[in-house]
């Protein structure tokens, strides 16, 4: 064993930061993930948070490491995320071998030390983070890593179970601080230059029984780092132990001990990694803590993708048994008196109500000692219950009350309403970012508009793979009906269009709903960025897209003078009660959203504008007038006007002119 740590140089090389020529200029992160097959499932689920939160500006290197016999199937599926992301992040999955095969490993695994053996691995880097997969990253990792560690050997939040710092004393006088190692920011070159670092390690991972350390990996760092422990932000881990409880600053003795109250509340409520300790959040679905339903939003929207089951009652259930039987084991292994001394207990009690029914005749006696028996045996399962109250009762009871089918969700925050016709070269980009978006809660509507392209097909793969997606296929109508007939089964309490050929920022839907239930707003209007074709030697030049500068909240619609009949719908969220009865004229085509708008303009009372760009719109130079076929154009546009007149929209009809000039106008500039 000895052996293994001291070669992981020989073992593991050229496995430092090794930038790509077109990420140069990006901020190179290195994070290292622990996993065996029986935590794949979440560690995946945290990787995946991590990447949807991250800056532009970063890129994640990660590397996973794990034991030799891991199953093919999980080694695919962190294949599939490193596909999935290759321009964001790199993935190298390391097989650890034996190093740690000699440690105590019946309980946690042997995967819970190969955090140990970080600063060996990647022996090009200065410093790295690791993180455990029962985590939920919601926050680009820049700000942790630029953390200055000084002479410290490692970074870390203070445990709720702080008290062991005394417990430790007596294997280490230095050790000042007791931190939890499922977020850490380690000094990986101060930890390679302690030429003891290795002896103590081993030495500790041998004696774990006899020295009776209940978590390890944990015990081990803060021993071994002794007094060079730096204690990071609660942001940076925030965990869920009584976190959701009104006043809880005022009432926590951890928080007072390490955080002012606005270092806490900052965690509390807007955490960079939140860490779950117990339950699980794949164990206690019904959680009323929304980091919870955050992990859990996620994990249903990435499920197909991946091939992971769905978590049913049967498997929660189990999960939780697992749970009760680690504890068993744990307190069998480290606490044999306080097991011997209750089971002792309960057999004394027994053979007294055997004794008393056997040798006892006076009635009076019998119902005395019968009574006695029964209140030690009341006192003891009110014992056992506060013990595993938390791993079993209540949160089987949560699961049992919130477990509902997953075929689709019952009542989506929004619908998202994409009508395709042959896009097949930029579908899937439209699709990863409606199905990757930071709110899970959403329903996809897909409309085929009788594409005669792989369209379809590729519609029907992704459906295959999130139930959120529904397929309708109709014959051509052009995008006015594709539009209309996803109206029709939509249930989202708000509605977003988007146009296959563009793609929402990742936490569009996300952030737009936030500012919609914010300000009680019908419409949210978002800004954009504009991503140019080129045809030929023509660029567009109709510039980078459209940024509010502050938020903007208006009252009252046509009647405050807010006209959106000019403007297009895919940058707008709109609530779906507000725009019941509005339609698109299927007998307008192409040109729907500004006739729409003006139907909506009428019934709105209030409209908020962001500075968020959520949305990335694709110019189509062909589509336009730059095609030089102006005279077609301008019979069309005479058409389409007499159509107006006949349906009595002659006040749409003047917009409708303007809006076509002012886009005549910036085409102009494009050539």
């Amino acid at each position: 064993m000895k052996k293994g740590i001291l070669f992981l140089f020989f073992l593991f090389p050229n496995k430092g930061i090794i930038a790509a020529e077109d990420n140069a200029t990006k901020i190179h992160i290195p994070i290292v993930y622990a996993t065996d097959d029986n935590y794949v499932m979440p560690t995946i689920v945290s990787m995946e948070s991590a990447v949807r939160s991250m800056k532009e500006s970063s890129f994640y290197e990660f590397t996973i490491l794990v034991p030799d016999e891991i199953k093919q199937e999980n080694i695919n599926r962190f294949d599939i995320f490193k596909n999935s992301y290759e321009n964001r992040c790199n993935v190298n999955l390391i097989k650890m071998g034996n190093v740690y095969s000699d440690c105590f490993t019946k309980i946690w695994g042997e995967a819970m030390y190969y955090r140990l053996s970080i600063p060996y691995i990647l022996k090009d880097a200065d410093k790295a983070i690791y993180i455990d997969g029962d985590t939920l990253v919601r926050h680009d990792l820049q700000e942790m890593y630029n953390i200055d560690l000084e002479n410290n050997y490692v970074g870390g939040v203070p445990d709720p179970a702080y008290n062991r710092v005394y417990f430790l004393k007596k294997i280490n006088d230095k050790v000042e601080k007791y931190i939890c190692s499922g977020v850490l920011l380690i000094n990986c070159k101060a930890w390679r230059n302690n030429i003891n670092f290795d002896r103590d390690i081993l030495n500790l991972c041998k004696n774990v029984k006899s020295i009776k350390l209940m978590f390890p990996d944990q015990d081990i760092i803060n021993v071994v780092c002794g007094g060079r422990i730096k204690k990071l932000p609660f942001k940076f881990m925030r965990f869920n132990m009584r976190c959701n409880i009104e006043n809880e600053y005022d009432k926590n003795k951890y928080a007072k001990k390490f955080y002012s109250k606005e270092e806490f509340l900052e965690g509390k409520n807007n955490p960079v990694i939140m860490h779950f300790l117990f339950p699980k959040p794949w164990v206690s679905k019904g959680s009323p803590d929304f980091l919870y339903q955050e992990w859990y939003n996620l994990f249903n929207s990435i499920k197909r993708k991946y091939k992971f089951k769905e978590l049913k009652l049967k498997m929660i259930l189990i999960a939780i048994i697992k749970e009760v039987y680690k504890t068993i084991i744990l307190a069998i292994k480290f606490y044999k008196i306080l097991v011997l001394k209750f089971i002792f207990i309960v057999l004394f009690l027994l053979l007294l109500i055997f004794f008393t029914l056997k040798f006892i005749n006076k009635r009076k006696h019998k119902i005395i000692l019968l009574a006695f028996c029964s209140l030690c045996f009341l006192l003891l399962s009110f014992y056992i219950y506060s013990v595993f109250y938390r791993y079993t009762y209540r949160s089987t009871n949560r699961i049992i009350e919130t477990i509902k089918s997953e075929k689709h969700i019952e009542n989506p925050k929004i619908s998202v309403i994409i009508p395709v016709y042959n896009v097949e070269k930029y579908l899937r980009k439209c699709l990863n970012s409606v199905i990757n978006q930071t709110m899970g809660d959403i329903e996809i509507i897909c409309v085929n508009d009788g594409s005669t392209d792989g369209s379809l097909d590729i519609l029907k793969e992704y459906a295959a793979k999130d139930d959120r997606i529904i397929v309708i296929n109709q014959t051509n109508g052009f995008v006015e009906s594709a539009r209309n007939n996803g109206l029709k089964i939509a249930r989202g309490e708000y509605i977003q269009f988007v146009d296959s050929d563009d793609y929402l920022e990742l936490n569009a839907c996300e952030t737009a709903y936030k500012y919609a239930l914010l300000y009680n707003a019908d419409v949210v209007v978002f800004g954009y960025k504009n991503f140019p074709e080129q045809v030929g030697n023509v660029k567009n030049r109709r510039g980078t897209g459209l940024k509010y500068k502050e938020v903007n909240v208006f009252h009252g619609g046509l009647r405050s003078g807010i006209h959106l009949c000019e403007n297009a719908i895919w940058y707008k969220l709109y609530r779906h009660e507000i725009i019941k009865g509005c339609y698109f004229p299927e007998w307008l085509r192409c040109v729907g959203d500004g006739h729409f708008n003006f139907q909506v303009d009428k019934k709105i009372n209030t409209l908020v504008q962001i500075p968020e760009q959520l949305y990335n719109y694709r110019l189509n130079l062909n589509s336009l007038v730059t095609t030089g076929t102006w005279l077609k154009k301008v019979v069309d546009v005479f058409h389409r006007c007499v159509d107006l007149i006949e349906h009595n929209e002659l006040r749409f009809a003047k917009h409708y002119i303007a809006d076509f000039f002012h886009t005549c106008r910036w085409a102009f500039k494009g050539q």
